[in-house]
């Protein structure tokens, strides 16, 4: 069936969305538009790309940069010195949970958000051990129930089976898996979700 992310988080405050590997960064910015189409503040954190070229993404699908915050955990480790900005806060790396959590904790002290996307668990699972990475999810998704900010991690589908997903799910409201459906007319690009077979 068609799925309204928006009507999702209407539902469930805190919820997983699992992604096929081939279509993940199209999913991610029609995820991003319907967050920004939908509320006025959002968190993005992102481990997967760069602050730069997730800003050039989203501004090449005309979507309000102004309605996003971003803390990015991958650009220190190629930029060592970079500075924080207006629009993104920049944590160590993937590898530092502490400091990932401090500056998600700050940023969330600091500023009014309406959500958060979270992209992503994969990544984390790569840069950590896996009960390192239970035991900081487990402790951030108290925090953001907490806060009752409404919340969307991201996995790929390749990492259903790990042990992190398996016990996610007895944590989150809800677990999604979408596939995206891209359709072509001349130059313009439309992306469609549909839910597939449940997470069990």
């Amino acid at each position: 069936m068609p799925v309204n992310l928006i009507e999702e988080m209407g539902k469930n405050k805190i919820f997983l969305m699992v992604l096929p590997n081939d279509t993940y960064t199209e999913c991610m910015m029609e995820i991003s538009k319907q967050f920004s189409g939908n509320y006025n503040k959002t968190l993005y954190v992102s481990l997967n790309k760069l602050f730069n070229a997730l800003l050039s993404n989203i501004q090449n699908e005309n979507l309000n940069i102004d309605r996003f915050h971003f803390i990015d955990g991958i650009t220190k480790t190629v930029l060592p010195d970079v500075k924080d900005s207006e629009k993104c806060t920049y944590a160590p790396s993937a590898s530092d949970l502490k400091e990932l959590a401090k500056s998600i904790a700050q940023e969330m002290n600091k500023n009014k958000y309406d959500a958060m996307i979270f992209d992503s668990l994969s990544t984390l699972q790569i840069y950590n051990e896996e009960k390192t990475v239970i035991e900081f999810v487990h402790s951030f998704i108290g925090r953001l129930r907490i806060s009752e900010l409404r919340s969307g991690f991201t996995c790929l589908e390749g990492d259903t089976n790990t042990t992190l997903i398996r016990k996610l799910g007895m944590i989150v409201d809800k677990i999604i898996r979408i596939e995206a459906h891209m359709i072509w007319e001349g130059d313009k690009k439309t992306i469609t979700f549909e839910t597939r077979s449940p997470i069990v």
